[in-house]
């Protein structure tokens, strides 16, 4: 493994060669830090070092670094269950907004991201949320949430995990190459409106539109491979009445109306 920063620590779920889960482990740049549960050793007999799932948690406050943790082991159960169920359905798909979105698709975006837990507070995420996504066509995608997040959405009000499942399908949505052309498509009708109307992205009718449509394809996905999630619904309502997700130039036209 590659040096690991100071503030950094490292948590990976273990699995057998039948993707069975073995176990989590932690280490950072001191080294290993535990090992849960306490009796499988970091070396357990017929561990599939590519199944691994590692989750990077960077902590400002050390006093949140339990949790964190917590938070980071609840992610990595949710895109074990998720991949499980993505590996099960091969050719499945869905279509939103005319765009098709296989069940490969996702699959790929969820192992070519690298998913990261923080401490830093939704105020510092351009959307306000519970963290960020990155879509990257010619590296790795990158999706940071805050801890507090995923424990709300690892709350017992959610049964079954569904909160979880829900979120970790919504970001997945937004690492996709149909999921970054639809924000694309959105950012830049939102730039072409005059600068006097648009206000910022965050939070508009466009960056709520995308917001929708994540939602929307969490919800079909999920659906199609039988996984069971726990998410508001993905509608947006604007002042012309209409829901979404929308082409964006329903949008524009809303709002052109007013200038």
């Amino acid at each position: 493994m590659a040096s690991i920063p100071e503030d950094t620590i490292v948590c990976t779920g273990h699995y057998d060669e039948g993707g069975d889960f073995l176990g989590f482990s932690t280490v950072s740049s001191s080294g290993v830090e535990g090992w849960s549960p306490r009796n499988i050793p970091p070396d357990a007999p017929g561990e599939n070092p590519d199944l691994a799932i590692s989750i990077e948690i960077v902590v400002r406050n050390p006093n949140n670094k339990q949790s964190a943790k917590q938070a980071a082991q609840r992610l990595i159960t949710a895109i074990s269950r998720i991949r499980a169920k993505l590996s099960e359905n091969p050719n499945k798909f869905v279509i939103i907004k005319g765009t098709i979105f296989t069940t490969a698709q996702i699959l790929t975006s969820l192992e070519n991201t690298q998913w990261t837990v923080s401490d830093r507070p939704p105020s510092e995420y351009k959307n306000e949320g519970v963290g960020s996504s990155n879509y990257d066509p010619n590296g790795t995608n990158a999706d940071e949430i805050n801890f507090e997040g995923i424990l709300g959405y690892a709350h017992p009000n959610y049964p079954d995990d569904e909160g979880m499942s829900a979120l970790v399908l919504h970001e997945l949505a937004h690492l996709t190459e149909g999921g970054y052309n639809f924000f694309v498509q959105n950012y830049t009708k939102w730039q072409s409106e005059p600068a006097a109307h648009r206000g910022d992205f965050y939070p508009s009718d466009y960056s709520r539109n995308v917001e929708a449509f994540a939602n929307d394809l969490m919800h079909a996905m999920s659906a199609e491979i039988s996984l069971d999630v726990e998410y508001p619904a993905g509608q947006l309502v604007t002042p012309g009445g209409y829901t979404g997700p929308v082409d964006p130039q329903q949008i524009y036209n809303t709002h052109s109306s007013g200038w």
